[in-house]
């Protein structure tokens, strides 16, 4: 019914540990070189431990002890961290994670009273500052956790690909015309990947260029992107503009639009990966 995300997950969590330890030991031992230019055993080592503090606060542990042997050139180094620390470090990704599924709820037209469960999966959904935040929001029995959330994601995605179904779109595309009007090229439930559609559009000016406006909803206030495409113009009498559109099987869009008056190298191609997509298993 609706989504949204961030591009936030274990391993930037676990690099944000590492660059604040890095920048104590710097401090302590002198050295002069930032997280990325250690060498890689050092930098991976490092993470590891990282990654490893990580988890065990998100088993309840208060404290947790990283230590690496042999790093850069000053030999063996022992940083403690506490639960506290790694809260206050995490919060701002905390805040996020929730204000994002907040928007997803609004989006769908739902509130919590209309949401039996909340279903969290995947291994960042075990961090305890989150799962903390989620239930003083929506309360502990509102919120599922599945005996293996770390495999959970994996296993959908290989149940998705052995099933029969479709995928669909689950978002209008179009350009917005002169009027203000939205006009539609791709509309919201639509079986993907589609055909290629293929439009003219004549301009009433001798300007240099025309201007493409693409957005993703009829409504202003719920549209999550507006890209403006320039096209070169030639301002000759009876000009018009070929666009070609469709959604590839990678669910990539994919849109060309060039003058009739030109040659091909004046082709403008733009891409957009961040399509909203549903998949419906066959007999749902």
């Amino acid at each position: 019914m609706a989504t949204d995300g961030m591009s936030v997950a274990g391993d930037d969590i676990d690099k944000l540990i590492a660059e604040k330890i890095h920048a104590w030991i710097s401090e302590e031992k002198g050295i002069r070189k930032e997280l990325q230019e250690l060498d890689d055993i050092t930098k991976d080592t490092l993470l590891m431990r990282c990654e490893r503090a990580k988890c065990s606060f998100s088993d309840g542990e208060e404290i947790a002890t990283i230590r690496v042997n042999r790093y850069d050139d000053v030999g063996t180094v022992r940083q403690v961290i506490n639960y506290d620390f790694f809260e206050k470090l995490i919060s701002p990704i905390v805040n996020d994670a929730v204000n994002r599924l907040e928007c997803a709820i609004g989006s769908a037209g739902l509130t919590t009273a209309n949401i039996d469960k909340i279903l969290c999966v995947g291994g960042s959904s075990k961090l305890r500052p989150l799962r903390d935040r989620l239930e003083k929001i929506y309360g502990k029995k509102m919120l599922y956790y599945p005996e293996k959330v770390m495999w959970d994601i994996a296993k959908g995605a290989a149940i998705v690909s052995m099933s029969s179904g479709r995928f669909g779109l689950n978002q209008d595309i179009g350009l917005i015309l002169d009027d203000g009007e939205f006009y539609p090229l791709l509309e919201k439930e639509q079986p993907l990947p589609c055909e290629e559609v293929r439009l003219n559009f004549a301009i009433t000016n001798d300007e240099k260029h025309a201007k493409f406006i693409i957005t993703d909803a009829r409504e202003p206030s719920k549209r999550s992107f507006i890209q403006y495409i320039t096209v070169p113009a030639g301002g000759f009498m009876k000009e018009q503009f070929e666009l070609a559109c469709f959604v590839d099987p990678d669910h990539l869009f994919r849109l060309s639009i060039r003058s009739t008056q030109f040659m091909k190298q004046y082709l403008h191609f733009w891409t957009y990966d961040k399509l909203k997509i549903f998949y419906q298993i066959e007999g749902e």
